[in-house]
């Protein structure tokens, strides 16, 4: 802030009245904060205290003393001009004097003035240039350090652990979900909730872990004291805990995930650089893995590069022709007609071969091709719609996963009215599968989007359900029209009570929600019998059918031959009975 002009404090260490007079109506235009001490040597002295920008002393209360000695008295903390009231002209090397006779006429009352306001001036320009100066080092939003402090305060503590021969830990930490908020909710919540993860991360920190902002989205904190990557770990985990917290921004709660990345000197790197560079792989690693946080390890090095590589090559493969998208039915239960496909995309790269979903969706999500990826996928998707209209005359619901980030992006329904009104489909033809942690994430915009699709008739699905964190309390307010429950649980549920009673007890809720429930992961007829028994709506999975091309969904629609073969009665009485074994088992422990 800018110091005001009744901010430039002036003590006045005069005896005679009349010249304390003189000073008060001389400097009464100035505008400035006039103390007049008593004139003895405690009063003076306790005017210390007040830190004044400019004393002006008269040379009578010297006592023969040198004034600039007498100025160290109001000088402990910073230089403070000294203006002299004497008898005297002002010699080489004194400061500035007028004479005690002139203060009675204007001429000197007005050099007076124009000395205190010279020494406000020039004090104002000694703020502003501190100010300047804190700006290059701290960052103006949160006052943590900045960058540039940060890789300063690397170097410095390296150098005290490399003379006291001990560790040092560095946490490198990213906000995921961030760059949102700033998009959909406006900078100015996006500042509130840095400012909160600032104060958090104080919260949880020493006085002596030095925290620091790099980015738009990114923390550090440097651990003099916890050094080991034990101790670096489980601060790792109060910082995670702290910042899991949902945020409240006016009518919205946000839920930030974060990932951490920590590397520690000397065992990652015996240098500033290679110390953040080994913390910012290992923070790549957590991301990619899923992880909360992780340690660097030298296999971090070798993913870096692949990682590296696939963002390079991955912005180009559409225009190389390289991403395909199959189709996975889905069925009705237990007479196992169609009742639509999941669009899943695969990138067959011609430089790293076939490129899994679970490997170049997060490093699209990164590096902002997420949007062009998904546009792509819904285009492809709807063509291959029209394909099997025009070619089969067949009408089958097509199903596309859906990004947090699209979910969040107010454009969003907007590309896929144009889309759909391109090839002509349908809106109930189009389905978006949304995970229950993209909807945590903002539940406010979340619904927002999802309703605006609603409104257009596009179908909503939630995927993967029961591994988020959702509650009944948002489920019921979404307008979607069905769950899926994750594989995860279905793949298991024959061998585990749990997951069995866990399945058992996502088809009851739909049910009474009245929402279609589709179990994914089906394998085998023993999965199959089960769901039926359970009245489990719909069902996908390799025993119904792997993933194909768009030219052989229209054929497999014909061929039922992978329904079970075992009569229907016998069928209906094992399911019920391996339904019931499964029930009755209950949760373990």
């Amino acid at each position: 802030m800018i110091m005001r002009p009744r901010d430039f404090n002036v003590v006045a260490a005069v005896a005679d009245p009349e010249v304390r007079r003189a000073v008060i109506t001389a400097l009464d235009p100035a505008g400035v904060q006039l103390q007049i001490p008593s004139a003895n040597p405690v009063a003076l002295a306790a005017t210390a205290a007040s830190e004044p920008d400019c004393v002006i002393l008269d040379e009578e209360l010297a006592c023969g003393a040198e004034p600039s000695a007498l100025a160290a008295t109001w000088s402990r903390h910073r230089p403070v001009p000294l203006i002299l009231i004497g008898s005297e002209e002002e010699r080489v090397g004194a400061p500035e004097t007028i004479l005690r006779g002139d203060l009675d006429g204007e001429n000197g009352a007005r050099r007076l003035r124009a000395l205190v306001r010279l020494h406000r001036a020039e004090r104002e320009a000694t703020v502003r240039e501190h100010q300047l100066s804190r700006r290059s080092l701290y960052d103006p939003l949160t006052a943590l350090a900045n960058r540039v402090l940060f890789f300063d305060r690397v170097q410095q503590l390296l150098a005290l652990a490399r003379r006291e021969k001990r560790s040092l830990a560095l946490l490198i930490m990213d906000l995921r979900r961030f760059r949102g908020v700033n998009s959909t909710l406006g900078h100015e919540a996006g500042d509130g909730i840095l400012r909160e993860v600032a104060d958090r991360l104080r919260a949880v920190t020493r006085e002596s872990d030095a925290l620091a902002r790099i980015g738009d989205d990114q923390f550090t904190c440097l651990l003099p004291t916890r050094p080991h990557s034990a101790g670096a770990a489980a601060m790792a985990e109060r910082i995670i805990k702290a910042l899991e917290r949902p945020f409240v921004v006016g009518s919205h709660r946000l839920v930030l995930a974060i990932n951490i990345g920590i590397a520690t000197y000397p065992t990652d790197a015996d240098d500033g650089a290679t110390l953040v560079r080994h913390a910012e792989l290992a923070l790549q690693a957590a991301r990619r893995d899923g992880a909360r946080f992780a340690v660097h390890t030298r296999q971090n090095d070798r993913d870096a590069l692949r990682q590296l590589a696939l963002a390079s090559d991955l912005r180009h493969a559409v225009a190389r022709d390289e991403l395909v998208l199959l189709f996975q039915p889905k069925v009705a239960v237990p007479r196992g007609n169609a009742l639509g496909v999941e669009a899943l995309v695969r990138w067959q790269s011609a430089r790293h071969g076939l490129i899994p979903p679970d490997v170049f969706i997060p490093i699209a999500e990164e590096t902002g091709f997420i949007g062009p990826l998904t546009r792509w996928v819904q285009e492809a998707a709807l063509r291959a719609f029209d394909g099997w209209r025009q070619t089969a005359s067949l009408i089958l619901p097509v199903a596309v996963n859906l990004s947090p980030i699209s979910l969040h992006d107010r454009n969003f329904s907007s590309e896929v009215a144009a889309l759909l009104g391109k090839w002509s489909v349908p809106p109930a033809c189009l389905v978006f599968e949304i995970t229950e942690s993209a909807i945590m994430a903002d539940v406010a915009r979340a619904t927002e989007t999802v309703e605006r699709l609603r409104d257009m008739g596009v179908g909503i699905v939630i995927d993967d359900f029961g591994t988020g964190y959702s509650s009944l309390a948002y489920i019921h307010r979404l307008p979607v029209s069905e769950i899926k429950v994750d594989k995860s649980f279905v793949l298991s549920m024959k061998m585990s009570p749990d997951d069995a009673v866990i399945v058992r007890s996502i088809i009851d809720l739909g049910r009474n929600l009245g929402l279609e429930v589709t179990a994914e992961g089906v394998e085998d007829a023993d999965v199959w019998g089960i769901l039926a028994a359970l009245e489990c709506s719909a069902a996908q999975g390799c025993m119904i059918s792997r993933p194909v091309e768009a030219a052989a969904v229209a054929e497999w629609v014909r061929d039922r031959s992978w329904l079970p073969s075992a009569p229907r009665s016998r069928l209906r009485d094992q399911s019920v009975t391996a339904a019931s074994q499964a029930m009755s088992s209950g949760p373990a422990g």
